[in-house]
């Protein structure tokens, strides 16, 4: 049996997020079951690509249902239809005209496509939002994915076995590359348990599954109530996350780095240090819920936190360094001139090979750089530097093969080697600059540690003092600690 066009293209789309990401990590994948009429719930912060993140890490084929705009060309219907997809028609993509009678498309061929995909026991994915969600946060749901799975069971006298599974994502940086990301699968809720409560009110039961599943999506996704305050927690979580965790949560041992894994952290030269990124959600996710608390019953604390973060941020900005780079416990043990050594012997020796993949990559990164800059929603910036990555370099690279094969009559074997030296070079180009950028941290921090310690200490004191100052705060909000949040979770399931 030939494989599916969504079979095919998976691995490569795993392939290329693999090189995209420095990290994926999925926690509580395996509530996700294996067969069954499932539907899988999530939150939508990165448009597209949230699509591709959930499609090629969980194991199940999903058919999304999504907007009918993306089945306009006859490229894209044919694409979308052969991967699954199920176009639904919402009234924003299709107002009506004044004076006109204009009929606007019907959903009812959308309901049939979801209910047959249902009955054959497969898997349904939807973002009950509707549309890209602000930063740090779940906007508010529709009810249409309460009442379609109800109807669902309803067709079946409510024995279908249908659940439906909320799912958070959670970007670093949703806009960015060579960052991490983080998939949180939830406890998979029985449609069937709203039987009595549909065969009574239709309305009110779907109103409390949207009201259940949306509770459980803010729960995995990072939710922030007060929307203006989503740079006070982002910041907080990067200058005090790691510390306010301490005693809070057991650490574990994250599964090890598979072989290509490996491999693209040595080629990016992102050495990473496998981050539990679920702590850093669980940090940011309670910082947000004092926040949240504090905005309503003492705002005047919550200036005063953004003072002293913003004084804090002030003063290591003042060194041009990161903090994280300034209070690295082994500075006093680092040597200026075998890092300065290192940095010299490492820019000479690699510069011709570093020039060699800037050369390669600038007209295709040019060209996507500025089809990315013509994006004006945030949410979308990613999907396009992804795909608009995938299609401009290697059209290039087979241009660059093809003006040699033709003009240079170089021969075919040579060019094909060419060409699988392309990609590796253009990492490479990015690896060296990384590099350049480390050995100049390292030896400015070291510098400034050796000739103004006083400073890096009172840098220290002043981050002490701030989480001291939140933790105080924390106190006085009904918000629970990660590590207590976690315990009365896991009871609850």
């Amino acid at each position: 049996m030939l494989p599916s066009t969504y079979q095919l293209i998976r691995p490569i789309l795993r392939f290329a997020l693999d090189l995209y990401y420095v990290d994926i990590q999925v926690v509580g994948g395996e509530a996700i079951p294996d067969e069954g009429p499932l539907i899988v719930a999530a939150n939508h912060p990165n448009s597209l690509m949230d699509t591709v993140l959930l499609g090629t890490q969980t194991p199940r084929q999903i058919h999304y249902l999504a907007r009918s705009g993306l089945f306009e060309s006859p490229i894209g219907r044919a694409l979308f239809r052969r991967l699954g997809a199920i176009p639904i028609y919402r009234p924003e993509d299709h107002p009506a005209v004044q004076g006109a009678d204009v009929e606007r498309p019907s959903n009812d061929a959308t309901w049939s496509a979801v209910h047959e995909v249902l009955d054959q026991g497969g898997c349904v994915g939807i973002f009950p939002e509707g549309r890209n969600s602000p930063d740090g946060q779940v906007a508010p749901f529709r009810s249409g994915v309460a009442r379609m799975a109800l109807a669902a069971e309803e067709r079946h006298g409510f024995e279908l076995g249908l659940r439906i599974v909320p799912v958070g994502i959670h970007f670093e940086r949703r806009e960015r590359f060579f960052t991490g990301v983080l998939i949180r699968v939830g406890a998979p809720i029985r449609v069937d348990e709203y039987r009595d409560t549909w065969e009574e009110d239709p309305r009110a039961a779907a109103l409390a599954l949207k009201d259940r599943l949306q509770a459980a999506i803010r729960e995995e996704a990072l939710h922030i109530e007060d929307n203006r305050r989503n740079a006070l927690v982002r910041d907080l979580g990067e200058i005090i996350g790691e510390r306010l965790l301490d005693g809070l949560i057991e650490r574990i041992e994250l599964p090890r780095r598979t072989f290509r894994q490996r491999f693209f952290d040595e080629l990016r030269n992102t050495p990473w240090d496998r981050r539990d990124l679920d702590d850093t959600f669980k940090a940011q996710q309670y910082i947000g819920n004092v926040i949240d608390h504090l905005v309503e019953r003492s705002p005047e604390q919550v200036e005063e936190l953004e003072r002293r973060v913003r004084q804090y941020r002030d003063h290591v900005q003042q060194v041009r360094l990161r903090h994280d780079a300034l209070l690295d416990a082994n500075l006093d043990r680092m040597s200026a001139g075998r890092d300065s050594l290192r940095l010299t012997t490492y820019a000479i020796a690699f510069f011709p090979l570093a020039i060699w993949g800037l050369l390669n990559h600038v007209l295709p990164w040019l060209a996507v750089h500025a089809m990315t800059r013509r994006v004006r929603d945030e949410a979308t910036r990613a999907i396009t530097l992804f795909v608009s990555s995938l299609v401009a370099f290697p059209l290039f690279y087979a241009l660059q093969g093809w003006l040699m094969w033709k003009y240079q009559e170089t021969a075919l074997t040579w060019v094909i080697l060419y060409l699988l030296t392309l990609p590796l070079a253009g990492f490479f180009w990015l690896r060296y600059l990384r590099q350049i950028l480390r050995y100049r941290q390292r030896m400015l921090a070291r510098t400034l540690f050796r000739t103004d310690r006083a400073l890096v200490t009172a840098l220290a004191r002043e981050r002490r003092q701030l989480l001291t100052f939140f933790r105080t705060l924390a106190d006085r909000t009904p918000a629970r600690p990660p590590g207590e949040a976690a315990s009365i979770r896991a009871e609850a399931r």
